[in-house]
């Protein structure tokens, strides 16, 4: 591989991209609180309708709530480290604060 072709495949293919790209996030969580990724879409509509497809399949038709999120790719979301308290991580704005600081 010659240098002009190694730079090339080097540079982010983001740069190129000027317009922010959103998916949307299927979420479902149950009554006991466990969260599953039911899948990504390029439409708010698409998620929509995959909740449609497996409201009443065994476990999702025994309740719990389903959320889509936005997701806007090429972006770091969760920037500022995390910690580990009784064992979950936590997004470090998130931790517990020690009572004497």
């Amino acid at each position: 591989m010659d240098r002009d072709n190694a730079s090339t495949l080097a540079m982010p293919q983001s740069k190129a991209i000027s317009a922010a790209c959103i998916v949307y996030l299927l979420w479902h969580t149950d009554s006991y609180g466990d969260e599953k990724l039911i899948g990504v879409y390029a439409t708010r509509s698409d998620a929509s309708l995959a909740i449609e497809r497996v409201k009443d399949k065994p476990g999702f038709s025994e309740g719990g709530e389903f959320e889509i999120a936005e997701y806007e790719l090429n972006k770091d979301h969760w920037v500022d480290g995390f910690v580990r308290h009784e064992g979950f991580s936590l997004p470090k704005w998130l931790r517990p604060r020690n009572p004497s600081q």
